[in-house]
């Protein structure tokens, strides 16, 4: 059932007091005047599936129920509502969403529907749909979300999205002061005895708990990182044909958004071009929907940009006139979150470099190590580090003394216990985290076992 308001009284009356009685006394200008200032534009709940666009059958799309708010003017359906587009020669692009009527307070249509052209002063659109020309068929790579995208629709729950910010921010800061180090009283973590735990031992000890003095690597990386936290393999049928499969999982979208999808047990790949190959790929969307993208096809195509705020999982090389989807056709391009646990040293330096370089280009691993060989000054240069997408382990052996001036990309770096002296004779395990709360690196210093 689709439902809007709020409309102008048509009788009203003023009472002894010279108060305006009756109903709806004043004009419901008045009224979206107060909404519109406290909720602002845009859709409500769009972090579930409320006003997604998804596609049906045919030409079809569905529009799932809405709370929608246009200059304080509120449009609202609890029932599914379908679109049916009709096939054309020439490409077709509409804006699914909804248009008030500003001269009536009213929403034309009485229901979401499909616009040629967005009018920003009266429409919220949910999604844009770009149909080929002589396509029959929606896919989901002609459905752009546009939900999180405020020039088109936004969110009106705004407040609440951003206390959960907040919140999740806090979070992060706490496990960052939590990875800080091992505190003194360290052995108490161990069952009946007196040993001291070292860094090797965080996260395997069966005795030690979450706490204020240990950080779970599993909450740890959820927190910090982006990426495919578990899952999303994309395989091949046993009889390979015109689809593929995708294993349950889950994500951290660039947007930071945590993401869980259920297997996908055939998902409809596009049909392949008659004459030349393509690279299409699968992906989890800002929405956290497994979604098939067809690139475009060429004499040496190239694979398609992930949509904004996506998640890839896998590039499928189609050749021409063919639509059957091999294994080898498949190839895996997640990028996994890494476990503290799970972190491999891909760069070592050692003797007597001074410099040492970590290019953030080269993943999926970020843990480095080197050892210092001499007494003289080190620099440690981080390029192309992203913001706020993963912590990162530096392991250092030295064999000197020696002081470290550290570089981040020209990014500010905070020691809130001071930069660290390396110390002959010592490993030390060095934590980079990035603090979207500060604006800056943060880096602690843990000092390790005696160098064997």
């Amino acid at each position: 059932m689709f439902r809007s308001g709020f409309f102008t009284s048509d009788s009203w009356t003023i009472n002894g007091d010279g108060f305006a009685i009756g109903n709806k006394a004043e004009g419901s200008d008045f009224l979206a005047k107060i909404i519109h200032k406290c909720l602002g534009d845009g859709a409500a709940e769009v972090t579930t599936t409320g006003f997604q666009v998804v596609k049906k059958t045919g030409l079809t799309c569905t529009v799932k129920p809405f709370f929608v708010c246009k200059n304080g003017y509120i449009a609202w359906n609890t029932e599914d509502t379908d679109i049916t587009f009709t096939s054309s020669a020439s490409e077709q692009v509409f804006y699914v969403g909804v248009r008030l009527d500003v001269a009536t307070g009213e929403f034309t249509d009485d229901d979401a529907a499909a616009y040629a052209t967005f009018v920003s002063a009266t429409d919220v659109a949910s999604a844009k749909i770009t149909i080929p020309a002589n396509a029959v068929t929606l896919t989901d790579g002609m459905i752009e979300d546009l939900r999180y995208n405020t020039a088109y629709c936004g969110q009106i729950d705004e407040y609440r999205e951003t206390g959960i910010a907040l919140l999740n921010e806090l979070k992060t800061q706490l496990a960052i002061a939590i990875a800080g180090g091992i505190p003194d009283h360290a052995s108490t973590h161990a069952t009946g005895g007196d040993d001291e735990l070292t860094p090797a031992d965080i996260g395997a000890q069966a005795e030690m708990t979450a706490g204020v003095d240990y950080a779970d690597p599993t909450a740890l990386a959820m927190a910090a990182n982006v990426g495919v936290f578990s899952g999303g393999a994309v395989t091949a049928q046993g009889s390979p044909n015109q689809t593929v499969a995708v294993s349950a999982g889950s994500v951290i979208t660039p947007e930071g958004k945590r993401y869980s999808f259920d297997s996908v047990s055939a998902l409809a790949a596009t049909a392949a071009d008659a004459t030349k190959p393509r690279i299409d790929i699968v992906y989890v969307s800002s929405a956290g929907v497994v979604t098939y993208l067809a690139g475009t096809a060429a004499a040496s195509p190239a694979q398609p940009a992930t949509p904004a705020n996506g998640t890839i999982l896998a590039a499928i090389t189609r050749a021409a006139n063919d639509n059957t989807i091999a294994t080898s056709d498949i190839g895996d391009r997640r990028d996994f979150i890494t476990l503290a646990s799970d972190f491999e040293d891909v760069n070592s330096v050692t003797e007597n470099s001074n410099a040492f370089a970590c290019d953030f280009a080269r993943k999926h691993t970020k843990n480095f190590s080197f050892t210092i060989g001499n007494a003289t000054g080190k620099t440690v240069t981080f390029s192309n580090v992203p913001y706020g997408t993963c912590d990162t382990i530096l392991t250092i052996k030295a064999t000197e003394t020696a002081e470290v001036t550290w570089t981040l990309d020209g990014r500010t770096l905070v020691w809130p216990s001071g930069a660290p002296t390396l110390t002959s004779g010592y490993t030390y395990d060095i934590l980079f985290s990035y603090s979207p709360l500060l604006g800056k690196w943060v880096g602690r210093a843990q000092v390790g076992a005696a160098n064997a």
